[in-house]
C-alpha cells in the first residue's frame, strides 16, 4: 500500500481576510475509486525517493485523480477545491492522470527538472523555484494563467515557451510570469527573448511582484527558426560558496537566442565542487574549482571560478530589546546555506534557499541578534509587539534585499551594500537616507519616514520609487532613466517643485507608458499646489499623472485637472526634445555606435548593478566585445544634459 498525505484547502479570495483549512489525511491504496480521465496527464520529471509537493483544483465534484510513480499507484477522490499531496517518488518521473483545471508544482526546487502536460482541461499552471530548463504548453489549449519564475530558463527556452502558448486573440488576455522581479537570476535572458511573440497572442508577459507589464525585450526571434551558437560565457566569473551549499549557475550564448542550448558541465575538483547536469553546483569542501560548460553546438567552452569556505564570514547585527520575539525571514544566494541566529544564550542554527519560505520567530535573549551566513535577502520588519532600534549591514557585503520597515530606526546605513537592489524602510523614524553607493537599486520604499532630503542621483537602474509621505521640498529624478513607477504624494511639494519633478522624469516615448501619483487625494495639504502645476510636461513624456487615493479610493488612477501652464526652461526634459542620440546595433556584439546630435559628448555603460564599466569621449564607434553578455545601459551626456537607452550585449 502507497501511503499519501492529503489535504484539502478552501481558498478565500480576499486577502488578509484569512483562510479556512479542513485537513484530511487519506491512505490511498491501488484501488481505483471510479474510472480517470486517462488522455488528460501531466508528467513530472523527478527525484526518485524525494517527497514532492503538489497541489490541484479538479473539474468537478468527486472527480478520481490517479498518481503514479514506478510500483506506486494511488487514486484520490478530488473536487473543486485546492487539495495538497505529498508524495514519495517511486521512480523518475510522477504521472497525475484525471481532470485537473489547476495545478501548483513551485518549490520543489531540484526535486522538479521537468513537466510535460497533456492535460487539456488546463486553465491555471504554476511551476516557480524548481529546476526546469524547458517548458512546452502547447497542448495546454485552456491555459490562461501561467507563473514560472526562478526556474533556470535560457533566453532560447523562453523564446519556445512564448511560441507554444495557446493563440488567446480574441478571448480575454491571459497572464504569464517568467520573472519575480529584476533581481532573478534569468532577468537577462527575458530580455534578451522576444515577448512580441507572447503578446501577440494576448498573452500579458508581467512582473510576479508587481503584476506590472514587463517593457519591450529586444529579442528578434521567430517561432520555428534555427540560430547556430558561436559563444557562451559564465555570470560571475568567479563566486564564494558555503559548504554543503547549492547554487544554479546559467550559461548565457551568443547569440541570446540560439537554438541548441545543450550543454556540458565540469568541476576540476569534484572533493571541493560538484555539478551536475543541470548546472547545479554543490560545494563540498573548503577549497578552490575551476567549473566549466561547454556547447554541443560548436564545442565552445567558459569557464568560472569557485572559492569555498565556511560560509559564515559574513554577518548582520540587529538591535533588539532583550526578551522579545523578533521574526525574520532570509534568502540566501545558494540552496542548503545555514544561517545562524545569536542572541546571549538562543544559538540556531537553519537552513535557508534563494527565495525566502522561512518566516520564524527568535527569541531574543540579549540586546543584540546577529545573523551569521551569506544572507542575500533579510526580512527584519517589526510589529506592535517588537521594534528594532538599530542595524549593522557593514559585514555583508552580498546583501541585495532589505525589508526594515515598522522598526525604530532614525539611521540607516547602507554604504557598504553596493549590491543592494531593493529596499523597503517603510514606517520608521528615518530622516535621511544615503543611497548614493547603491548604483544597483530598482526598487527603493521609503513611504512614511520623516526625510527631508532624497538624492537618487547615483542609481540609475531605478524602477520603483515610492517616497510618499515624508517632508521632502524638491525631487529630481533626472539621471533615474529607468523609472517607471513613481510615488511621491503627501511631501510639502509646491506648484514650482511639482513643475521642476515634472521636467526631470525621463521620457518614455515609444516605451512602456510610466505612471507617478503626485497626489493622495483631494485632502493632501498640498493639492491646490499640484493642481496649479502643468501635468502635460510629464504626459508628453508618456507619464500618467494620476491620484493615488490609498489604492481603492473613487479616484484611484484618475488625473488631477492641472492648470498651470509652465514650460521647462533646461535639463531633461528639453534634452528628449533636442538630443535623441542613436545608439546601434541593438542589441550589439562587438561594436556599438553611436550618433549624437552634438559634437561634444562623453559616452557611460553601466550594467545591472549600475557599475559604470565603460567610458569613451566623442566616439561614434565603440568596442564592447569585452563585456560580458547581458543587460547594460547606455547614457550619452553633454552640455545639453543628460540621454538614456537600455542596450543588450550578446
Amino acid at each position: 500500500m502507497f501511503i499519501c498525505k492529503i489535504k484539502n484547502i478552501i481558498m478565500m479570495k480576499k486577502i488578509y481576510k484569512g483562510i479556512a483549512s479542513i485537513f484530511l489525511v487519506l491512505l490511498c491504496t491501488n484501488t481505483a475509486l471510479m474510472a480517470q480521465n486517462m488522455e488528460r496527464h501531466i508528467t513530472l520529471g523527478v527525484q526518485s525517493g524525494e517527497e514532492i509537493f503538489f497541489r490541484f483544483v479538479a473539474t468537478s465534484e468527486n472527480i478520481p485523480i490517479k498518481i503514479v510513480s514506478g510500483s506506486t499507484d494511488t487514486t484520490i477522490m478530488s473536487n473543486v477545491e485546492w487539495k495538497d499531496v505529498h508524495c514519495m517518488a517511486g521512480a523518475d518521473t510522477m504521472v497525475i492522470y484525471g481532470d485537473i483545471t489547476k495545478f501548483y508544482c513551485s518549490g520543489n526546487r531540484k526535486k522538479i527538472h521537468a513537466i510535460h502536460s497533456r492535460n487539456t482541461a488546463l486553465t491555471w499552471l504554476v511551476c516557480n523555484d524548481n529546476q526546469l530548463t524547458t517548458l512546452d504548453v502547447s497542448n495546454n489549449t485552456e491555459l490562461t494563467f501561467l507563473s514560472c519564475f526562478n526556474n533556470p530558463l535560457g533566453t532560447n527556452a523562453i523564446n519556445q515557451l512564448f511560441c507554444s502558448l495557446p493563440d488567446r486573440t480574441g478571448l480575454s488576455q491571459a497572464k504569464i510570469y517568467i520573472v519575480n522581479n529584476p533581481s532573478d537570476l534569468n532577468y537577462v535572458n527575458l530580455l534578451t527573448s522576444n515577448k512580441q511573440i507572447a503578446t501577440t497572442k494576448n498573452w500579458a508577459v508581467k512582473y510576479a511582484f508587481n503584476q506590472v507589464d514587463i517593457s519591450a525585450t529586444n529579442g528578434t526571434y521567430v517561432c520555428g527558426t534555427t540560430v547556430a551558437v558561436n559563444g557562451v560565457s559564465l555570470m560571475p566569473e568567479s563566486f564564494t560558496m558555503g559548504i554543503g551549499t547549492i547554487r544554479q549557475l546559467i550559461p548565457r550564448f551568443q547569440p541570446a537566442d540560439a537554438t541548441n542550448t545543450d550543454v556540458t558541465w565540469s568541476s576540476s575538483d569534484n572533493s571541493v565542487a560538484e555539478i551536475d547536469t543541470n548546472g547545479l553546483v554543490t560545494a563540498v569542501a573548503e577549497g578552490t574549482a575551476t567549473i566549466s560548460v561547454t556547447t554541443d553546438d560548436g564545442g565552445y567552452t567558459a569557464t568560472a571560478e569557485l572559492t569555498v569556505n565556511s560560509g559564515m564570514n559574513r554577518y548582520i547585527t540587529l538591535g533588539v530589546q532583550s526578551g522579545d520575539k523578533f521574526f525574520l525571514e532570509f534568502a540566501a544566494d545558494a540552496y542548503n546555506t545555514p544561517v545562524r541566529i545569536v542572541s546571549g544564550s538562543m544559538d540556531t542554527t537553519v537552513i535557508v534557499d534563494t527565495y525566502m519560505n522561512n518566516y520564524s520567530a527568535y527569541t531574543v535573549d540579549a540586546d543584540t541578534m546577529t545573523v551569521f551566513g551569506d544572507v542575500t535577502q533579510l526580512v527584519c520588519s517589526g510589529d506592535e509587539d517588537s521594534k528594532l532600534s538599530a542595524i549593522d549591514l557593514s559585514h555583508n557585503t552580498i546583501l541585495t534585499g532589505l525589508d526594515c520597515s515598522s522598526n525604530e530606526l532614525d539611521s540607516l546605513d547602507i554604504s557598504n551594500n553596493t549590491a543592494l537592489k531593493w529596499l523597503l524602510c517603510i514606517g520608521g523614524q528615518l530622516t535621511t537616507l544615503d543611497v548614493s553607493n547603491n548604483p544597483a537599486l530598482t526598487m527603493l520604499l521609503c513611504i512614511n519616514n520623516q526625510m527631508t532630503n532624497l538624492d537618487v542621483s547615483n542609481n540609475p537602474a531605478l524602477t520603483w520609487l515610492v517616497c510618499a509621505n515624508n517632508q521632502l521640498q524638491t525631487l529630481d529624478v533626472s539621471n533615474n532613466i529607468a523609472l517607471t513607477d513613481f510615488l511621491c504624494f503627501a511631501n510639502p511639494l509646491d506648484s514650482n517643485a511639482v513643475n521642476q519633478l515634472f521636467c526631470s522624469l525621463p521620457d518614455r516615448t515609444g516605451l512602456s507608458q510610466a505612471q507617478i501619483y503626485v497626489l493622495n487625494n483631494t485632502s493632501d495639504a498640498n493639492h491646490a499646489d499640484v493642481l496649479a502645476s502643468n501635468k502635460q510636461i510629464a504626459i508628453d513624456k508618456n507619464w500618467n499623472v494620476w491620484y493615488y487615493d490609498n489604492f481603492e479610493g473613487p479616484l484611484y488612477n484618475t488625473e488631477p485637472a492641472t492648470t498651470g501652464t509652465y514650460e521647462c526652461e533646461s535639463g531633461i526634459q528639453d534634452i528628449s526634445k533636442r538630443m535623441k542620440p542613436l545608439v546601434y546595433p541593438n542589441p550589439a556584439q562587438d561594436i556599438l555606435n553611436i550618433k549624437a546630435e552634438t559634437e561634444e559628448y562623453n559616452v557611460e555603460i553601466y550594467n545591472t548593478l549600475g557599475q559604470l564599466v565603460l567610458q569613451a569621449r566623442n566616439k561614434e564607434k565603440i568596442s564592447i566585445a569585452h563585456l560580458p553578455n547581458g543587460f547594460y545601459t547606455v547614457r550619452v551626456i553633454s552640455s545639453r544634459g543628460v540621454s538614456g537607452q537600455e542596450l543588450i550585449k550578446q
